[in-house]
């Protein structure tokens, strides 16, 4: 696809392959840590219900960490 100022042409599937690339290695650090015992700290939205709750228990697992 020619865009113009650039000299060569962008395929615009690079992004989606990025995206792609990202979640599954995302993929693989979670199942890594899961199975290592320590699943990765999650927060939630402060307008969920509990979801403040949630992120100081969670506050205290990263503070844990180290992290």
């Amino acid at each position: 696809m020619d865009v113009p100022g650039y000299s060569e042409p962008v395929c615009p599937t690079s992004g989606l392959v990025n995206a792609v690339l990202l979640w599954m290695l995302t993929a693989q650090l979670v199942g890594e840590m899961i199975r290592e015992g320590e699943p990765p700290a999650v927060y939630m939205g402060v307008h969920l219900k509990g979801g403040r709750e949630h992120n100081e228990q969670m506050r205290t697992v990263l503070e844990r960490r180290g992290y």
